[in-house]
């Protein structure tokens, strides 16, 4: 789930950025390859095939990195579950066999405080889109310090997004800064309800600068200009 802890074997804690699904003929007819699941978060968190925990307890694999930009993909293999199925052969004795199913390990969800109550929830993320200009907020959720939705677009991008492809800036109205352990994170819309959440991107660090904090995240469009054959994943 997005906004969820993760912990590489070397040690180093990120956020879980968005889960995402891959859509081939092999996943067509591979059920532990529809059940698969890929967490997207910043490369800087977790080396090349480096093992990776995720806050469930499950743990995957660094399978894809950015060439470019920091970005990449962790592998979230299927859970698995077996039973017995009998029934009648043509001959007439009833025969079992054992039937394996995989059902996925990472949902596309991701944690997020209620517009009315302030507590966690946990809504769908059913899309994407080009971070919002403006003054409309929208909502930073990292593992280490939090969900805070107070983040507008910024008008000067911070000095370190020019050497990240496909970044923006941010700043947290809140005045609350990102910290070790939220590098990242899912950078989303706010939630009205349940189903109706929309990613921006994926969280790079933040900084202090002259004209106050700033976030800097990688677009989540660039993560789809550079693969293919991804969607979000769904809910359950």
């Amino acid at each position: 789930m997005a906004g969820t802890k993760l912990v590489s074997a070397s040690g180093s804690a990120c956020t879980a950025g968005a889960v995402l699904q891959y859509t081939s003929l092999y996943t067509r007819i591979s059920q532990a390859a529809a059940a698969t699941r890929y967490v997207l978060t910043a490369k800087h968190c977790a080396s090349m095939r480096e093992s990776v925990r995720l806050g469930s307890g499950v743990d995957g694999y660094v399978s894809w990195q950015s060439p470019d930009t920091d970005l990449e993909l962790i592998t979230v293999p299927p859970g698995s579950s077996r039973s017995e199925s009998c029934g009648p052969t043509g001959s007439g004795p009833i025969r079992c066999s054992i039937v394996v199913q995989y059902y996925p390990r990472a949902t596309g969800r991701v944690v997020l405080p209620s517009s009315t109550n302030g507590r966690d929830i946990t809504p769908a993320v059913t899309r994407y889109a080009e971070p919002p200009g403006g003054e409309i907020r929208f909502c930073r959720s990292g593992a280490a310090s939090g969900a805070d939705c107070t983040l507008v677009t910024t008008t000067t991008p911070s000095p370190v997004s020019f050497r990240i492809p496909g970044a923006a800036s941010a700043t947290p109205r809140s005045g609350l800064i990102s910290v070790g352990g939220d590098s990242g994170a899912p950078i989303t819309s706010a939630s009205d309800g349940f189903t109706d959440v929309t990613i921006y991107g994926i969280l790079h660090g933040g900084g202090r600068y002259s004209e106050g904090y700033k976030d800097t995240f990688v677009r989540m469009s660039r993560f789809f200009e550079e693969t293919s054959g991804y969607s979000l994943a769904p809910a359950r």
